[in-house]
């Protein structure tokens, strides 16, 4: 058999039962056109659109345009566009309320933002550029930028607010944090002290 119309309106190509309006069993190949989905005026070889004038992401259901799971259909990572037109994706479970960790390139590569041939891990090009970092908490505030060669050595850039320490550099050597110096929230530098009192506060021998 290929093709089979049956009496429900379903049409069934490699399969004698179609479960929908068009069901496909084997392998499928489309040329010299493009594929719409919830548009009649498709703008590439895929284009899905939403039924949704607004997607957002939210757990335990697909909201966006476009959604691939695992095969239990239980995980799966969704994308789509929002009113105000930002695109987004979002890895989630299909079943509950759990987030999951979104991958870039996990087996090699380099990822762009605003270029496309990065030179290194992370590049970010554009006139200017700015990296934020943003502490939602409402009780620790702090952010954190993290240099290492591993969990026991490495260096730690800190904000603290409810330290009063704005700026905080800290060294992890054999597994052990040190803080060395820190910058508060009034211009005053503390080396060897976390509570500057003055412009340089130093604690402990120094030479100049």
């Amino acid at each position: 058999y290929d093709i089979n119309l049956m009496a429900a309106g379903n049409v069934g190509i490699g399969t004698t039962s179609p479960s929908g309006k068009l069901h496909v069993s084997g392998d499928a190949y489309f040329t010299g056109g493009d594929v719409g989905v919830n548009t009649t005026n498709p703008r590439l070889p895929l284009h899905v659109a939403s039924t949704d004038g607004d997607d957002d992401p939210a757990d335990s259901s697909a909201t966006g345009a476009l959604l691939v799971t695992n095969s239990a259909a239980s995980y799966g990572i969704e994308m789509g566009v929002s009113s105000s037109g930002d695109g987004w994706i979002q890895s989630h479970s299909v079943i509950n309320s759990n987030e999951y960790n979104l991958n870039l390139n996990p087996i090699g590569g380099n990822v762009g933002i605003g270029t496309s041939s990065p030179g290194a891990k992370l590049h970010i090009s554009s006139s200017d550029p700015i990296l934020k970092i943003t502490d939602t908490s409402t009780s620790d505030n702090s952010a954190t930028l993290w240099l290492q060669e591993s969990d026991s050595y490495g260096s730690r850039l800190e904000y603290e607010s409810n330290t009063n320490n704005f700026m905080v550099f800290k060294t992890i050597d054999g597994g052990t944090t040190s803080t060395r110096m820190v910058i508060d929230r009034y211009g005053n530098v503390g080396i060897g002290t976390t509570s500057p009192s003055y412009k340089l506060d130093v604690a402990g021998q120094g030479k100049v």
